[in-house]
């Protein structure tokens, strides 16, 4: 994962090819270091995102509420318009947040 930090107050997290367990801790503790600096947008980046399990569903919780915490408004971009989507779609996450598909 790699963080980067865009000059209007927005930063993204470009995620890695697998979004699951093994990335929870480095997930959380990048989340919390992002949000120490509030920034107002957050950008989660499923660029290259293949695979994702259910623990990647609570990452992407926890990051909502610790951004909500801060008013930041986050955004899902480049999800696969396939599994990743679906998995989404499935437990209603586009309910929950501004998602953008892959071109």
């Amino acid at each position: 994962m790699n963080v980067i930090e865009n000059g209007d107050n927005t930063t993204s997290v470009i995620l890695d090819e697998s979004f699951d367990f093994e990335s929870h801790k480095a997930f959380r503790d990048m989340i919390k270091s992002i949000i120490t600096k509030r920034p107002e947008h957050l950008i989660i980046d499923f660029g290259k995102v293949e695979y994702i399990d259910s623990s990647a569903l609570g990452m992407l919780m926890l990051a909502r509420q610790e951004a909500s915490t801060i008013d930041c408004k986050m955004k899902l971009v480049n999800v696969e318009d396939g599994h990743t989507l679906n998995v989404l779609k499935l437990v209603k996450f586009d309910t929950l947040f501004d998602i953008e598909t892959k071109a």
